[in-house]
């Protein structure tokens, strides 16, 4: 599939799924709880650009994140958008390590499942 299609794809599921929830900062955690996953895993060329480029990219949004703190700022609420700033940017630091560590986890456990069917196989070899 060329790389044009899945980015469109990918895309077109993280706007979709942006507007549905209407919330910068739970988008942007998600999204970057999905980005850490992928980039644990080493993911191939295509899904990357399909889920880490088209989805997450959509579903993740700096300007609206910015405008928000912009528009709290001008209505003389400088605590909330610099409580804004700072939770996106921790939970959005949290959600990437978590979904690091979740991706490496998966991507091990393959590895693990497959050394214990090695293993077995050789203790019935054995016996």
């Amino acid at each position: 599939m060329s790389n044009f299609i899945l980015l469109a794809i990918g895309a077109s599921a993280g706007g979709l799924i942006r507007w549905q929830i209407e919330n910068n900062l739970l988008c942007n955690v998600i999204g970057t709880l999905i980005i850490g996953i992928l980039v644990s895993m080493k993911s191939k060329k295509e899904l990357h650009l399909l889920i880490g480029v088209g989805f997450c990219g959509a579903l993740t949004t700096f300007s609206g994140w910015i405008m928000e703190c912009i528009e709290l700022m001008s209505a003389n609420q400088f605590m909330k958008a610099t409580q804004l700033i700072f939770m996106t940017l921790g939970l959005g630091l949290i959600a990437a390590i978590l979904g690091f560590a979740i991706g490496y986890g998966i991507k091990h456990l393959k590895l693990f499942q497959s050394q214990s069917s090695i293993r077995r196989s050789e203790v019935r070899q054995r016996f």
